[in-house]
């Protein structure tokens, strides 16, 4: 392991970084004098490349580096940056990350920050601030590996974007979501898509007032076919969610194969001007049984059945589906 020690402008990137072979490129984005200008080093030229401090930016600073399997910032000094965005993006060879201590008080995009790290197994996310944040867009997306995830110290106060946040962590078996405010979110496209893993999802502290697209949001969950039947999640309960701004819904539950009742009580039927909107939302769904939702939403799904895909369910009214209204 190497050694940690405080970086400054004298200390060659080498301490904190490993490569796996003696061939791979570098993509480096050099901020010691305030601007962003990328840099391509060999792993022989890595000696002479050095770290400034302060940092104000780590955009993309270690972005498809896929030869990088192991970097250590916990003594970085990040307490003046403010977008950390794709960071690690792609580096899919990474297998060990220390950030333990890293400052993001300052930070208000995350966005893509973890996403396409395959191999990481977990992410110490315990030091966060997340305070001024506005966008988690696709920042744990793609962490196929990733067994532990501890958010729920989060601040998602500011967020307004949550486009791709958790999908494809198919090995994440538990998420705990239940401190997240999401009153300023508008986009939640794909947040879940791809969870095969989790056997359980409490979203009861959601807002979802401000949210436009709620597309592909559940599509390929909890469905991974190794899960026994009694892991498998099987109820949905999204009682709490409005659909006040909503304008896109597409393929919102597509292929959640093991998913038999849904709670959608607070929806309210939208004004449909076009077929994509609503398009394969339940599509697959063949073992969903029972929808809780008032009347004029239950009118306005069926009506729509042959676009949201809710006649190949159980749910159409000649089916053994069952409809429970509530006022």
């Amino acid at each position: 392991m190497f050694r940690r020690r405080m970086l400054n402008a004298q200390q060659p990137i080498r301490d904190v970084i490993r490569f796996k072979s003696s061939e791979p490129t570098f993509k480096y984005f050099n901020n010691m004098d305030g601007q962003e200008s990328e840099i391509n080093v060999t792993p022989y030229q890595v000696n002479e490349l050095k770290l400034g401090a302060p940092w104000t930016s780590m955009h993309s600073t270690f972005s498809e580096c896929d030869a990088l399997l192991y970097a250590d910032l916990t003594n970085f000094d990040t307490s003046h940056v403010s977008s950390f965005y794709g960071i690690f993006f792609q580096c899919t060879n990474l297998e060990e990350l220390r950030i333990g201590g890293i400052d993001t008080s300052y930070a208000t995009n995350l966005s893509r920050m973890f996403a396409w790290c395959r191999k990481l197994k977990t992410i110490d996310t315990g030091s966060f601030n997340t305070y001024f944040v506005s966008d988690m867009s696709e920042m744990f997306w793609d962490c196929k590996s990733l067994e532990l995830l501890d958010v729920s110290h989060f601040d998602t106060s500011k967020v307004t974007n949550m486009y791709l946040m958790f999908a494809g962590c198919e090995k994440l078996t538990s998420l705990n979501l239940r401190n997240f405010n999401t009153a300023q979110v508008t986009d939640m496209t794909s947040m879940f898509r791809g969870c095969r893993g989790l056997s359980s999802l409490d979203l009861s502290s959601f807002d979802t007032r401000k949210v436009k697209n709620f597309r592909y949001m559940f599509a390929e969950f909890g469905c991974r076919e190794t899960h026994p039947p009694e892991d498998k999640l099987v109820k949905l309960d999204l009682s709490n969610f409005q659909n006040t701004s909503a304008e896109s819904y597409e393929y919102m539950f597509s292929n959640f194969h093991a998913l038999k009742e849904l709670d959608i009580s607070k929806f309210q039927p939208t004004p449909i001007t076009s077929d994509s909107q609503i398009r394969c939302m339940f599509d697959n769904c063949f073992n969903l049984r029972k929808i809780r939702c008032t009347g004029a939403m239950r009118a306005w799904l069926v009506q729509n059945a042959d676009i949201n895909s809710l006649r190949h369910t159980h749910m159409m009214p000649d089916n053994d589906g069952v409809w429970e209204l509530v006022d």
